[in-house]
């Protein structure tokens, strides 16, 4: 199967073709704003959606979550993770890099972007 995010026309949901066919299987709503991005985790039925509602989700190809991952502000562009999915990293328009244990979704640490006045970028580990 092949996800996309229906980027193109700014609508929230995503559609799922089979990739051998390109027959369209279904249409996945439930997302508050324009899906931003997805991609599969290894060899599975599970992808990483990212979208506009600042929302992180683990989604099976069926479209069901399984989890989602707090902690966006704002716009969520993009987000991959380890081929076993056990660490998910994402990033988005406020600027601060986020990563994940991918099988609990609590946070590991946040990479704030660095201050004018400095070359360094501070890191917040989450305990």
């Amino acid at each position: 199967m092949l996800l996309k995010g229906d980027v193109a026309i700014r609508a929230p949901r995503k559609k799922v073709w089979d990739f051998l066919t390109g027959e369209r299987k279904k249409t996945i709503e439930g997302f508050a704003k324009e899906v931003t991005s997805i991609n599969f985790i290894g060899i599975t039925d599970h992808a990483l959606a990212t979208s506009g509602d600042s929302k992180v989700r683990l989604v099976q190809e069926n479209g069901t979550e399984v989890r989602s991952f707090a902690g966006a502000s704002d716009f969520v562009f993009s987000a991959a993770a380890t081929p076993n999915g056990k660490i998910v990293i994402a990033g988005g328009e406020d600027s601060i890099l986020r990563i994940w244990n991918g099988t609990d979704g609590k946070p590991i640490a946040t990479f704030e972007p660095p201050k004018s006045s400095s070359a360094v970028a501070q890191v917040r580990v989450k305990d």
